[in-house]
């Protein structure tokens, strides 16, 4: 939850400066809005319920708590990647091929790297419980 919380630190920071600078100085005003809104978002998309994101780290610790299966709670959380993984996907291929723009394959390469890595994550965990 630090790196989130941190992103709504700054983005809270970038819009209270951006607000003092408003009809000020309009380079500092655009500037920080950018900024506040870059934050803003890299924090709600690190809270995606999708392991290896920290929301899917989040979800993996509240199924864990209650469960008390922490095997199992990896595989619903790396699951849940997965499934995120695979609509990003998805949603890439539909932006880039069917609207035509290129910001699908920013998609399409994330879910990609999401996908992988919650597999991996999957089985270094159960090479660690065997051990």
């Amino acid at each position: 939850m630090a790196g989130p919380a941190c992103s709504l630190l700054l983005a809270g920071i970038f819009y209270g400066i951006a607000y003092i600078c408003n009809g000020w100085n309009v380079y500092l005003f655009a500037l920080t809005s950018y900024l506040s809104y870059v934050n803003l978002i890299l924090a709600i998309f690190n809270m995606i319920p999708g392991f290896p994101l920290d929301g899917g780290r989040v979800l993996r610790a509240v199924i864990w708590l209650t469960t008390g299966n922490y095997l199992r709670a990896t595989k619903i959380a790396t699951t849940a990647g997965s499934v995120i993984s695979i609509a990003m996907i998805a949603s890439g291929i539909l932006i880039f091929f069917i609207w035509g723009y290129f910001d699908g394959l920013w998609l399409i390469f994330i879910g990609f790297f999401l996908n992988s890595a919650a597999r991996t994550t999957y089985q270094q965990t159960i090479l660690r419980e065997k051990h």
